[in-house]
């Protein structure tokens, strides 16, 4: 990972920042009209939402299961000219180190770092050293520190050590979270820089993101890891002071019909993952009589998911 400002391709994957509130506050409903939920718009991309509860709770739906005036809305105008009128917004990350990095989380991201020293003088993927920001002067000397297992605190540090190493270079293969500075340069930070109760929270999406790397289908492979990135940037954009208050998003699956005829009631049903899988957590929303009925009904779609909150659908 860089500690440069990267190119980027451009994602197809648009985050749009925490939303003024109001106008964002809503009753979203699915496209048959019989689901309804009240919740705020914190981001979208070309395929899902981001909605997040009264609870603070934050889920995702597929844009293509909203109704037609809720995509409608995502659309007009006025959304998202309030949407880009909060992209200014910065989030101050408090590192392991207790070094802090403000900006904005891009994506999640895996680079190399070349260190080189010519004539004397230190550069970091060909930039000079001097002309990094002073956050990364300081983050530079630890990130070696941790590769090469040796102490080393500032830039005089980093010369004796580079001075004796081969060709007076190194390279490192870093992963992490690119994140953009309020200048604009993108910058990034290790996953190990990350604070440990961050890092619990970011787990498992970062964990599918590494998984997704391995899709020997390239085009999947990249949507999906554009997805996660969406997700990653939906979840610290989100109202929260700490990162680590909001559990992961759960994907709500809404499996609906018609029940006009009062015969059967649509349930939401909470899933989650087996113990030591790093599956999303989900909702669905099934038929049935009662919650039992709707409980065993969401299991033969997800056998070996543990079934959390149980929770009728009021009728429209």
């Amino acid at each position: 990972m860089s500690l440069l400002p990267i190119s980027l391709h451009l994602l197809t994957c648009v985050l749009f920042p925490p939303p003024v509130a109001g106008t964002m506050d809503r009753e979203w409903k699915d496209s048959t009209g019989h689901y309804r939920l009240s919740a705020q718009l914190i981001a979208y991309n070309n395929k899902s939402v981001v909605l997040q509860k009264e609870n603070k709770e934050l889920i995702s739906i597929d844009i293509k299961d909203l109704s037609t005036n809720d995509q409608r809305f995502l659309r007009t105008t006025k959304v998202n000219e309030q949407l880009f009128a909060s992209a200014n917004g910065l989030k101050t990350w408090t590192l392991q180190s207790g070094l802090k990095v403000k900006g904005r989380v891009v994506e999640f991201a895996k680079r190399n770092v070349t260190f080189q020293l010519q004539n004397g003088r230190i550069y970091i993927n060909d930039k000079l050293f001097k002309n990094l920001p002073p956050i990364y002067q300081k983050m530079a000397p630890r990130m070696v520190s941790h590769f090469e297992k040796i102490k080393i605190d500032d830039e005089a540090g980093l010369t004796k050590w580079l001075t004796k190493a081969p060709g007076q270079q190194k390279k490192f293969p870093c992963e992490g979270i690119l994140f953009e500075l309020e200048n604009g340069d993108r910058y990034g930070v290790p996953m190990f820089f990350i604070s440990a109760a961050d890092q619990i929270a970011l787990k498992p999406s970062w964990q599918r993101w590494l998984a997704a790397g391995g899709n020997s289908n390239q085009q999947q492979s990249n949507q999906q890891q554009q997805q996660e990135s969406f997700y990653l940037r939906a979840q610290t954009q989100a109202n929260t002071e700490n990162i680590a208050q909001i559990k992961q998003i759960a994907q709500v699956k809404l499996q609906l019909q018609a029940y006009d005829a009062g015969l059967f009631d649509l349930w939401e049903v909470g899933l989650y993952p087996p113990a030591g899988s790093n599956s999303r957590p989900m909702s669905v929303v099934v038929p049935g009589r009662n919650s039992d009925q709707a409980a065993n009904a969401a299991l033969r779609m997800y056998p070996g998911a543990r079934v959390g909150p149980v929770a009728k659908v009021r009728r429209k």
